[in-house]
């Protein structure tokens, strides 16, 4: 029998979102099967009144576990406030495998047996489930899930029915980070979609998203080592609201294009931040921010300049930036995974692909090469 507790936690801003599982049995009650990532490895038992642990809100976590009663998953659902009531006899069986970023919580699930869910949704978050496998009794407040729509929640009410064998991925997103990444037009048709409980998708997008974040969350599993980088961790979360974004079908707010003045004004002005800004930490929205215009006018002028949206410029930056690195590391100083993390890049699969694409060798070939020193400048 092994007493205590076993914690793992990952700070999301103010909020925190912690684990706390009681473990009576490792072999009854609860399994921990791994945890990477901020906690280092956190496979420990911590008594009874020992602190809890307080990784550094910059950091990621990843892991997986499974818990065999009710009580236990009630306990290990926080930022979800659950009452579970079982409607199988018999064992109850609930397994995440989960990745933590400051700003989301990504994970898959399974349940063994059925399950009614009450409860309060997450503070400060919007969160959204795409199903993988239900069953005749699911149902999200009452009603069974549309194939062209996703459960959604904003910060409120809980109810639903989990049937046996039910697996789905869910993802809680702060809403900070939404408000920085989309436009407020965006945002709103969002939220509105997500009081009503639904997000409208079709079914092709929404088997795009399922293949995409388990694709992310099973990548972050393989690739530990980005969980320690800020300018990955932020990628990966633009890459997920992205693919959110892209994935539904929200009514588009009319308009007209912007006048070619105000277009220009506003590719000057974000080029100027650029000069000064890192390119690890820039994002679109806070461009946006910075040119003092909205994200469409900006699209608009990226396309006409560089034939590019600025995501895309801003990536093939950091690409840029990368190589120099690579170029100039000294034998033995660095990795291409580190240097793929430290750019923003959280695959480095992807990434060593992207950069054959464009430069027509691999990182590594770039790393082995020896370079002439650069002695001159044109401006020292």
């Amino acid at each position: 029998m092994l007493s205590g507790r076993f914690a793992s936690a990952a700070s999301l801003g103010g909020a925190g979102f912690e684990v706390f599982i009681m473990c009576r049995s490792r072999e009854t009650l609860c399994t921990i099967r791994k945890g990477v990532g901020s906690l280092g490895s956190v496979g420990q038992v911590i008594e009874p009144g020992s602190p809890r642990v307080a990784p550094s809100a910059a950091k990621g976590h990843v892991g997986e576990f499974a818990v065999s009663d009710p009580n236990l998953f009630e306990q290990s659902s926080p930022p979800w406030e659950i009452m579970a009531t079982p409607l199988d006899k018999g064992g109850f069986l609930n397994r995440k495998t989960y990745l933590l970023t400051p700003n989301v919580i990504l994970y898959e699930e399974r349940f063994g047996s059925a399950v009614h869910l009450r409860g309060l949704t997450p503070a400060g978050m919007l969160g959204f489930t795409v199903p993988i496998c239900l069953g005749g009794r699911t149902a999200y407040w009452n009603a069974f899930p549309e194939n062209h729509g996703l459960p959604a929640s904003l910060p409120g009410a809980l109810d639903a029915t989990i049937d046996a064998g039910q697996r789905h991925v869910i993802v809680l997103v702060r809403r900070d980070l939404l408000s920085r990444l989309i436009s407020p037009a965006s945002l709103s048709r969002l939220e509105t979609a997500a009081n009503r409980r639904r997000l409208p998708v079709t079914a092709a997008g929404r088997e795009g998203l399922r293949r995409g974040l388990l694709d992310a969350l099973y990548r972050a599993h393989r690739n530990t080592g980005m969980l320690d980088h800020a300018a990955a961790l932020s990628s990966l979360e633009e890459d997920i609201v992205a693919r959110l974004m892209s994935a539904l079908a929200l009514p588009e707010a009319p308009g007209r294009r912007p006048a070619l003045s105000r277009r220009r004004q506003g590719l000057d002005r974000a080029l100027e931040y650029l000069r000064s800004a890192e390119d690890v930490s820039t994002n679109v929205p806070g461009l946006c921010e910075a040119a003092g215009v909205s994200q469409r006018t900006l699209e608009y002028a990226f396309r006409e300049t560089f034939g590019m949206t600025p995501l895309t410029f801003l990536r093939l930056r950091r690409l840029h930036a990368a190589r120099r690195q690579l170029a100039s590391a000294s034998p033995g100083s660095t990795r291409v995974a580190d240097t793929a993390y430290a750019h923003g890049f959280y695959e480095p699969g992807r990434f060593a692909s992207i950069y054959a694409a464009c430069f027509g060798e691999l990182p590594s070939e770039t790393l082995r090469r020896r370079f002439p020193e650069t002695t001159t400048c044109l401006l020292p």
